[in-house]
């Protein structure tokens, strides 16, 4: 069965090819219907056109059927956008900037907080202009003994106020507008001015942030009118309820669109009830709003909490194929809990406030049947993203197992390109585990304030998941605090496989893992020019008898030009078996291994097997990481990596 949606359609009419339905609330309950008539694969075409959805577009597991297959798909390739925004008229200039009227939005701040032109996502207007910052200072004196103005515990103070530097000039702003964005290292803290203490150089803010305010390396405000001074920015007035606009293009006759609703489409089925077989194809969202509570928004790690433009619960069997995600306020799909054997394949998402997909919850679920797994994100492009939430991953999966993530291409300024696993200890064990990172291609990482913490991340005991064939090219770092690795196992760390990847150019080295991490196995990589150093074992040091330890690291070859081999001078425990590896550093020919030479390192019971020599490669430069016949790395056993296969191979 098929029908048809226009937006030159009308309700009223059968849904047929020459009478199309006006909207997707009435196709689909013609779609409940024919189900319940027993139809099966119901196929809804979607004519050219923009839908406007300004509430989520929500579906349940009466709009599904386990036995019968329902596809959103648009019509013949023609361009179907599902969008969250409006349209802003009415734009007038004064002295080279536009402003234009438009009432506050209904909602708590009062804010617009996203201006696209013509797609493009203009800045909003900053303090200091650029992407400079202020720094954030340690109070002087015992904070304890303010008083009951501010609060009686200072832990929570030193987190809730923020000292300024008394040279800056950051009192003359409009606090009542502005936002404060607190960098902290690998996410950000966003926060409003709740007073001014200029006595003791003094903002109170909002919330409380993760870590002490003075743990940052920089603030700035969001939405303040002397940014303007920029070009290619904008403010909005809540007071005055006006737009203005510093640009050079004719907002006249530009597309001007502000984001109003954060999700277009909800997967909601009953509690313990699911949805299956439910198909999109083709369809391009856009323009989602992203929200800040009324206490700002402070997050931990990898910004969970953004809105996404897709949300599912208990969704099986699904697929969103084909499809683009584009000018987003934060993330393009969320499949949280119950998600299993969902297909995210084709797809296309840039200029996002945050990355692409999440997949899985932070908790543990009690029921297997109730576990998100199985599911396979494979041959979608991925870049600009973390635009709004600086610490996002472009592909993030919780506790949760059996994943597929394959044949990805991923760039742009996210944290992590692909962050697997959720849990800081090692017991109890999470669910996240079997899940499969391969032959994704992952470069020019970490072009964000933030820099980037990792391109390939773990965390915590995953058994059977495997990292391999993956080509990690360029990852970048932030000055501030380093960083931008190529392939991090964090704290906990266990069980993992970590083989056939190629890493190259990483600002701090191709491979790293925490103190905290045991039973991995490392081998046959080739880790090539890292920028700062090549390897690392980082992390606070461990409390009490020595970290564990006992990964293996094996047949890789380790090649650089700059830099030392090692980012530390020593390790707390030296119980871990690496052999059988090639060493070369084109700049030294003794290198130390920590603080060793290459000799008192085997004296240790490592790489007591392993050579100093060159592989010999053939042009890393430009991608050409294979070896003559000769290279000693064959003699170690070594196999070559095929990178042909690499990245996104399906054919539109």
């Amino acid at each position: 069965m098929e029908f048809y949606v226009s937006t030159n359609g009308n309700d009223l009419q059968n849904g047929s090819f020459s009478a199309p339905f006006l909207t997707l609330e009435r196709v689909k309950s013609a779609v409940r219907e024919a189900l319940k008539s027993g139809e099966k694969n119901i196929t809804v075409y979607l004519r050219e056109g923009t839908y406007h959805l300004y509430d989520a577009l929500t579906f349940d597991e009466n709009d599904t059927s386990p036995t019968a297959k329902v596809t959103y798909s648009s019509y013949n390739n023609e361009k179907v956008i599902f969008s969250g925004g409006i349209k802003v008229d009415g734009w007038e200039i004064t002295d080279g900037i536009w402003q234009a009227k438009l009432c506050r939005p209904n909602n708590d701040t009062g804010y617009y907080k996203q201006l696209f032109v013509n797609g493009k996502r203009i800045k909003r207007a900053r303090f200091p202009l650029g992407d400079g910052t202020f720094k954030a200072v340690k109070p002087e004196g015992d904070i304890s003994t303010w008083g009951s103005n501010y609060t009686a515990d200072a832990a929570l103070l030193s987190k809730r106020a923020l000292t300024y530097n008394a040279d800056d000039t950051v009192t003359d702003i409009d606090f009542e507008n502005a936002e404060l964005v607190l960098l902290q290292y690998w996410r950000e803290s966003r926060m409003r001015v709740t007073s001014v203490d200029k006595e003791r150089n003094l903002f109170m803010l909002s919330g409380e942030t993760l870590r002490p305010t003075a743990w940052s390396f920089g603030y700035y405000f969001d939405n303040v009118f002397e940014g303007l001074a920029e070009n290619e920015t904008w403010f909005y007035d809540k007071n005055s309820e006006t737009l203005y606009c510093h640009t050079d293009t004719d907002l006249s006759e530009a597309e001007v669109i502000i984001p109003i609703n954060s999700t277009l489409l909800k997967l909601e089925p009953a509690n313990g009830e699911k949805i299956y077989n439910l198909h999109f194809s083709g369809i391009t969202f856009s323009y989602t709003d992203w929200n800040m509570p009324a206490e700002g928004f402070n997050y931990s790690q990898a910004e969970l909490p953004a809105p996404n433009a897709i949300k599912g619960s208990g969704a099986v069997n699904c697929s969103i194929k084909n499809c683009e995600f584009v000018c987003l306020g934060g993330w393009g799909i969320e499949l949280s809990d119950r998600c299993q054997s969902n297909e995210i394949v084709g797809n296309i998402c840039r200029n996002t406030g945050a990355g692409f997909i999440k997949i899985g919850v932070t908790y543990d679920c009690e029921k297997d049947d109730d576990e998100t797994k199985g599911n396979t994100v494979s041959q979608n492009l991925i870049t600009d993203g973390g635009n709004v939430y600086l610490g996002s991953a472009a592909i993030w999966i919780g506790r949760s197992s059996n994943n597929r993530v394959t044949h990805n291409d991923i760039s742009g300024a996210f944290q992590w390109a692909i962050s697997v696993g959720w849990n800081w200890k090692v017991f109890p064990l999470s669910r996240a585990r079997d899940n499969d990172i391969s032959y994704n291609f992952i470069h020019e990482l970490g072009t964000g304030v933030l820099g980037t913490h990792g391109a390939l991340y773990a965390l915590g005991v995953q058994p059977g998941t495997r990292f391999y064939n993956n080509y990690v090219r360029n990852v970048y770092s932030n000055e501030h605090w380093g960083a931008g690795e190529g392939i991090i196992l964090d704290n906990g760390c266990s069980g993992i496989t970590i083989e056939n990847n190629i890493v190259y150019n990483a600002s701090a080295g191709g491979y790293g893992s925490n103190f905290n991490c045991f039973g991995n196995i490392i081998i046959n990589n080739i880790f090539a020019f890292g920028e700062k150093f090549q390897l690392t074992r980082y992390g606070d040091p461990p409390v009490g008898k020595p970290a564990p330890n006992g990964e293996i690291f094996a047949r890789n070859i380790v090649v650089w030009d700059k830099g030392p081999l090692f980012y530390e001078e020593d390790w707390y425990c030296y119980s871990t078996y690496w052999d059988e590896n090639i060493y070369f550093a084109f700049h030294d020919k003794e290198p130390k291994f920590l603080k060793h030479t290459f000799q008192e390192w085997q004296e240790l019971g490592l790489d007591e097997n392993s050579r100093l020599a060159n592989p010999m490669l053939n042009d890393p430069e430009n991608g050409d990481f294979k070896m003559p016949a000769e290279s000693p790395a064959y003699k170690m056993g070594f196999s070559d990596i095929d990178l042909s296969q690499v990245g996104i191979t399906l054919k539109k």
